[in-house]
């Protein structure tokens, strides 16, 4: 018999997951292992690229853009429908994406 997990258990678990999770990435992004960029600076211009794609969702507009700040061609993502599609605000010319693109 399947157990039934209560939505009061699934918040309480997703919170504990979500907390973790951000503990993990601030402790490696204090160790100067990992860069966290603020997103103020570059909202404008992720809206800017959603006027051009508007399917691709403020998540994916905003790495298009620190894609640019940060001068690369290469995202770490699952997502390629959207990426396939998108143009670099840098000179390249498509984007490479992790793990398919880039050996």
């Amino acid at each position: 018999m399947a157990r039934l997990i209560t939505d009061s258990a699934k918040s309480k678990i997703a919170t504990r997951c979500t907390t973790c999770s951000t503990i993990y990435v601030a402790s490696r992004a204090a160790a100067a292992r990992w860069e966290v960029p603020g997103i103020g600076p570059v909202l404008l211009a992720a809206h800017a690229v959603l006027d051009d794609y508007p399917t691709i969702g403020l998540a994916d507009a905003l790495n298009v853009v620190l894609a640019r700040e940060f001068r690369t061609d290469v995202i770490a993502t699952f997502d390629h429908r959207h990426f396939r599609v998108v143009r670099p605000l840098t000179p390249h010319s498509a984007f490479r994406l992790l793990p398919e693109d880039v050996p």
